[in-house]
């Protein structure tokens, strides 16, 4: 830094991608790295891969740099694209398979000239989690015959529908191949909270016209032994009643898919509350003593009340006013954000027990003395704040508390703390 006159470690970058820009012109090959090479300055002619967004990629074509756009929520193939309880492990995430088709790699902001430099698209596949080629296959395919779509066709001509019908034709093709491309899941499936009736329309079309669908409604596993789907019926469900479908399409030549899953609830969504100044926070409530069940907490005094960020148990731990021995608890009463009406699946993993309230009401029931356990629960919700009460006590030995909540049926997120808040 001191030889070359660098004041810091992005300058430093710089030089280092300067100097090896050219060699590898040198050589007559084309540079190209991540967004990351445009802090501290580019190389001449270095291509840039934008996969933090397009920021980086409109920065990039704005200084006349050629770009290849790549974000993360378009172009990486090891996200998830369907319920995580049934796809393969994988990073997080989710991708489906209609948001690839629809990514438009040319931002709108730029104008003629600069969208010039916007040479293509690319997806990833990034095999941390993939262990074998036919995991790599299924995470990548169908989802790359979009990727390519957006790359080589023209965006007015572009019609998802249309690409749906020609898959069958795609898969003909990959099946020569022994491919072990996903099936994706029937038009129509969804979960839904049914308010006004006691009917739910069920309609579902695979996308392959000459696959067929089986189900079941009792919680079994599908088979080709299972009921088949016939066309368009309805359920009548009961106040408060939950029916959950499970099914599975069969491809012409015998290919299964993955079990997919829908939810349908009669009942209406919890109305959310108002909140005149929501401060991010979330106030506790902490005891000591030897508990049975987190209903003991209510029957307690506490000894430290306070609001904190974070719901992780080492914190209480960590006290030298209030040093804890074996037996404890914890309560948390905050409220949490929810972005759309849905209908929203919370779990927690806790060893001993734990309660999750929405509101008044009991959603995640892991109440008792045991090792780590996971248990969830579901809710239907209107978008806004939501009343959140989380209990939690420690009976010997270990202790665990993770809490994770989402959409049914998409990638759940955790909740440490940090998204909720205070009046």
């Amino acid at each position: 830094m001191k030889r070359e006159n660098l004041k810091d470690e992005h300058e430093v970058q710089s030089y280092f991608i300067r100097r090896l820009g050219k060699h590898v012109e040198s050589r007559g090959k084309r540079f190209i790295g991540w967004d990351e090479i445009l802090e501290g300055g580019l190389a001449p002619g270095a291509i840039v891969m934008s996969w933090r967004g397009m920021k980086g990629g409109i920065e990039a074509a704005k200084s006349k740099h050629e770009v290849i756009m790549t974000p993360t929520d378009y172009a990486y193939f090891d996200y998830g694209q369907g319920d995580p309880k049934v796809e393969p492990i994988h990073i997080g995430g989710y991708l489906p398979l209609e948001k690839v088709y629809n990514f438009e790699p040319v931002p709108a902001e730029l104008t003629d000239e600069e969208k010039k430099y916007v040479i293509g698209a690319q997806g990833n596949v990034w095999t941390e989690y993939m262990k074998t080629p036919d995991k790599v296959e299924y995470m990548a395919f169908p989802r790359m015959l979009a990727m390519a779509e957006v790359g080589w066709t023209v965006p007015s001509e572009k019609s998802f529908p249309d690409f749906q019908y020609r898959l069958a034709k795609h898969f003909e093709s990959l099946d020569a191949q022994s491919v072990q491309y996903r099936i994706p899941e029937p038009r129509g499936l969804r979960n839904e909270v049914v308010t006004e009736s006691d009917k739910v329309a069920v309609e579902w079309e695979p996308i392959n016209r000459d696959a067929k669908i089986f189900y079941t409604l009792d919680g079994s596993e599908p088979g080709v032994t299972s009921t088949q789907y016939k066309g368009f019926f309805e359920l009548k469900l009961r106040p408060d009643e939950r029916v959950q479908p499970k099914l599975v399409v069969v491809l012409p030549n015998g290919r299964q898919s993955t079990v997919f899953t829908a939810t349908f609830m009669r009942r209406t969504l919890a109305e959310p509350v108002e909140l005149t100044q929501p401060q991010q926070g979330v106030r506790f409530s902490l005891y000591t003593g030897s508990f049975e069940s987190y209903k003991d907490l209510e029957k307690a005094a506490p000894i430290e009340t306070g609001i904190t960020k974070s719901i992780g148990l080492n914190q209480f731990m960590r006290r030298e006013k209030n040093p804890l021995n074996e037996f404890w608890g914890v309560a948390f009463d905050g409220y949490i954000r929810i972005a759309e009406d849905g209908l929203y699946e919370f779990q927690t993993d806790s060893d001993d027990g734990s309660a999750l309230f929405i509101g008044d009401e009991l959603v995640v029931d892991n109440d008792g003395k045991h090792a780590l356990t996971t248990q969830t629960g579901m809710i239907p919700l209107r978008k806004g704040f939501h009343r959140i009460r989380i209990h939690y006590f420690q009976g010997a030995g270990q202790l665990g508390l993770n809490v994770r909540y989402g959409l049914k049926g998409l990638p759940s997120s955790r909740i440490g703390g940090g998204e909720l808040f205070t009046n």
